[in-house]
């Protein structure tokens, strides 16, 4: 009876994660699956760091057919680089091992180099640079404190870069800003500044004096015109009649007159 049964060495299966972000000191579970035919296969594991040196993993569980999976923990900066998974069955060893890459990831570093970059009484826009991101996508934040109410009023987060734009604040008031970054590996250290917007502008009244003056001074010498074409009348009322006391009128003219002239 003629079989089409054909034994082969294991492969690497498809679709697989190949890439694990481990923080320091954090454990992760790097799973291997192969193919393979007969389906029996013991597996051995490896690691392989930056400077070439290579230890065997002795940490790893395996269901005895075609996965295994070890357990993995990164605690210095040598322990990242690449683990390699071989298996091996009836047939013989794998050709190419499957290769699981181990990156750093943590908490993104705090935010840096924090500057006011636009200042009116309403807004305040602060620019910074952002540190490292821990090896994840890591989004910043701005918390807005008054310092007169003693209270968070504002919260801004944005996934782009490190700047904000907080509006709609109260003119001539100190802010307390608050920043951070973050990712799915936890928070930054938090970095603070003080601000303070400008006053608001002032009602501009300096068109409106002059006409204010102007009102009074034109009411004045209009009272004191009026004042000296009356005194005119009555001087020369009296003097037609031959009144003495027409001096003492010329006298009150001249004063009126004087006085006019200093206005």
């Amino acid at each position: 009876m003629f079989s089409l049964f054909c034994p082969v060495a294991p492969i690497c299966a498809a679709n697989q994660q190949t890439t694990y972000g481990i923080a320091r000191h954090e454990e992760a579970n790097v799973s291997c699956a192969v193919e393979s035919d007969p389906p029996e296969v013991a597996f051995r594991w490896s690691f392989n760091n930056t400077v070439s040196e290579t230890i065997d993993i002795l940490s790893y569980s395996s269901d005895g057919a075609s996965r295994s999976v070890a357990r993995y923990i990164p605690r210095t900066k040598l322990d990242y680089g690449a683990l390699y998974c071989f298996a091996k069955n009836a047939v013989g060893i794998m050709k190419e091992p499957c290769i699981y890459t181990i990156i750093p990831t943590g908490p993104p570093e705090p935010i840096q180099n924090c500057s006011i970059t636009n200042q009116t009484s309403t807004i305040l826009m602060l620019a910074c640079d952002a540190g490292d991101d821990g090896g994840l996508q890591q989004t910043f934040h701005m918390e807005v404190y008054s310092m007169l109410a003693e209270q968070l009023i504002m919260n801004l987060s944005t996934s782009e870069s490190p700047v904000f734009v907080a509006e709609k604040l109260s003119s001539s008031s100190s802010y307390l800003l608050v920043l951070y970054a973050s990712n799915p590996k936890g928070k930054s250290m938090s970095v603070a500044l003080t601000a303070r917007t400008l006053f608001a502008a002032e009602p501009r009244t300096s068109d409106s004096q002059p006409v204010t003056i102007s009102t009074v001074l034109v009411v004045l010498m209009g009272t004191v015109g009026a004042l000296v074409l009356l005194a005119i009348i009555i001087i020369f009322i009296m003097k037609a009649r031959g009144d003495k006391r027409g001096k003492d009128f010329i006298d009150i003219y001249f004063v009126l007159h004087s006085f006019l002239r200093e206005q």
